[in-house]
This record gives C-alpha cells, sequence and structure tokens, in this order.
C-alpha cells in the first residue's frame, strides 16, 4: 500500500462506523454481543431436540458417503501447516539468494492453495449443522442489530430484516475488512506506529471488549513489532518488511528456544550418563507421549529420522550401512583414522 491507501484503510479499521449506500453499520455494544450469544445458545436448545437436524459428525459422514471428500483433514491441515513453516524458515535463511528465494516462494503459494483449499472442505458441510445454522442467525441478528439510516436503526428486530439488503451489507463489510497482510503493514509503519508510540495504553479509545476484531489484531502485531525491534537479534529492515520472511525468523528463533528446552528435558529424564549416547530408545505410552519424545530430537536428528525412513520405505528392510549417516560417519572415521 502507499500512504494515502494506508491512511485510508487505517481509518475504516479504526473507524466505529461503517458508510454504505446511506446506511450507517455500527460496532456491536457489549449488551448486543451477549444478546448474540442468547440467540445462538436458543437456536441450538431448539434443534437438540430434533432427531432430523444434522450433527457436525453426521454431515462429515453425509459427505464422506458422497464420496465428496476423504481422508483425514485435522492431519492433512497440520502437515500442511508444517510445511508452511518449513518453506518460511529455509525462505529466510536464503534470503539472499534470488533463485532460491524465488523457488521457495511459488512452493509456498502452493501449499497456501493446497491449505485453502483444504480448510474449505473440511467446513464445506458446516452450514448444515446446528452449531453451523446457529452461527449465521447469530451473524444476522448481530447485523440487523447495528444498521441505522438517518440516526434511526432499520430494523425493530432480526426477524423482520430484509435478508437481501443484509447479505449486500454483510458482502461490503467483508470485501472492506483489511487482510491480515495488510493490518500487519498497517502495524509497523506510519500513520499508525506514529500514534501507537504515543500512547500504548489505550489506543484504540475504548474498553478492549468493545474493540473489533481487526483493532485486536492491529494491537497484537503492533505489539509483536515492538518485541522484534528490541530484540537483541533483531533482523534486518527488508526481512521485516516482508511477512513470510519474517515468519520465517520467529519460527527458526522459537525452534532454537523449543530445542535448548528439549535438551533440558533429556538431562533432566535421563541423566548425565546417557545423555551423550548417540542413540536411545524410549517407550512412549500414548500418542501425545511419543510427539513429545519425539520433539526431544534436534532439526539434524530429525533430518536423519526422515533419511532413514525413506530408505526402509523404498527397500522395506535395511542394515546400518546402507544409511547414509552412517555411510558418512564410517567415511570420517575413516579419513580421521589414515591421518592419525
Amino acid at each position: 500500500m502507499n500512504t494515502t491507501e494506508r491512511h485510508r484503510a487505517l481509518y475504516r479499521l479504526l473507524a466505529s462506523t461503517i458508510e454504505y449506500r446511506g446506511y450507517s453499520i455500527v460496532t456491536p455494544s457489549l449488551q448486543l454481543l451477549v444478546a448474540a450469544d442468547e440467540v445462538y445458545n436458543a437456536v441450538l436448545r431448539r434443534f437438540s431436540f430434533e432427531e432430523s437436524w444434522l450433527s457436525k459428525e453426521d454431515a462429515r459422514q453425509l459427505v464422506l458417503s458422497l464420496k465428496i471428500y476423504e481422508g483425514n483433514f485435522e492431519h492433512s491441515i497440520k502437515e500442511l501447516n508444517k510445511r508452511e513453516e518449513d518453506v518460511k524458515v529455509d525462505l529466510y535463511s536464503n534470503a539472499t539468494d534470488p533463485k532460491q528465494v524465488s523457488r521457495n516462494r511459488s512452493i509456498l503459494k502452493m501449499v497456501r492453495e493446497k491449505l485453502s483449499d483444504t480448510i474449505h472442505k473440511k467446513y464445506l458441510y458446516d452450514s448444515v449443522t446446528a452449531r453451523g445454522y446457529a452461527s449465521e442467525i447469530k451473524a444476522q441478528y448481530l447485523l440487523s442489530n447495528t444498521v441505522y439510516k438517518d440516526g434511526r436503526k432499520v430494523w425493530d428486530s432480526y426477524e423482520k430484516a430484509d435478508y437481501a439488503v443484509l447479505n449486500e451489507i454483510m458482502g461490503y463489510v467483508y470485501r472492506m475488512s483489511p487482510s491480515l497482510e495488510d493490518i500487519r503493514e498497517i502495524a509497523r509503519t506510519d500513520p499508525w506506529r506514529s500514534y501507537w508510540t504515543a500512547d500504548k495504553t489505550n489506543p484504540i479509545g475504548k474498553p478492549v471488549i468493545e474493540w473489533t476484531d481487526n483493532q485486536r489484531a492491529l494491537v497484537a502485531y503492533s505489539r509483536l513489532y515492538d518485541s522484534i525491534y528490541e530484540s537483541g537479534e533483531c533482523p534486518a529492515d527488508e526481512i521485516i518488511e516482508d511477512n513470510d520472511m519474517l515468519d520465517g525468523w520467529m519460527i527458526k528463533m522459537r525452534r532454537e528456544r523449543d530445542s535448548e528446552k528439549n535438551k533440558k528435558n533429556i538431562e533432566n529424564t535421563l541423566g548425565k550418563n546417557l545423555q551423550n549416547s548417540k542413540e536411545l530408545f524410549i517407550v512412549a505410552n500414548t500418542q501425545e507421549h511419543a510427539d513429545k519424545i519425539n520433539a526431544m530430537n534436534d532439526e539434524v536428528a530429525q533430518r536423519i529420522k526422515q533419511q532413514r525412513a525413506a530408505v526402509v520405505q523404498q527397500q522395506g528392510e535395511a542394515k546400518d550401512i546402507q544409511f547414509s549417516d552412517v555411510q558418512v560417519e564410517l567415511l570420517n572415521k575413516g579419513q580421521h583414522n589414515a591421518r592419525v
């Protein structure tokens, strides 16, 4: 965004009212939010006794039976999120290599498209569940009670609302909402940055509970950038200005902290006599326990595990000498003995 666009986006984000074709859409009050939750719960209670209404699991089974989608979406989403993180770290680590940067951006685009498609399919049939329907009614209730014209509320109750007009307004509000990329840019640049620096105690000017989702995100990212600028390992400006590279830097820092914690866990769990062993096998009681044990491996160990698993998958079974890490170790030992 240029300076004019940033000003316009910021003022829209901070405004308590959105203007659209003579209508004024105001920010819902705390009392209205409470009332909307009551409407949501009332809808759920009404449908809890109707067996004909699909539960979320029933809807999922329907979709599976129709072969609209298959597989474990939670697992797929988790794997795609992990892949996205890995690419971002590689993007940051190779920031000075234009060819590698271009390659990683292309991979990142493909991963995001796949992730978006998977999430869309996961929630495709939420609207036929009781909770999905209740969420739609809640959204309609909130919007219908926040639309004004000539200083007066347009509809006395959401049951009397013109849903064609509501949907048109809802579409406009959605289109005018800043993206996460926009919010991050606003958070680290002027004019917001100068406002934020001047007063961080109450930058929005109203109670936190009355902030919009976008306003909360803006303040959260402003605090995040503060912590980055104050960090002893603060990256270069060109990294900070690139959201994906900055994410890569933060993920890398987090993984290094986690690695240090894992080393301490190993020391506490195994004691000094075993912590320097090359390989250790610990029996896990649950999948969660297994995940924690696996997290004790650093990035090098994780990579070795993946390489060994690939060899075993390809050949069915394998001896130590067939693993590349063992071959490299033997080669290094041979070179060392030759020098001695």
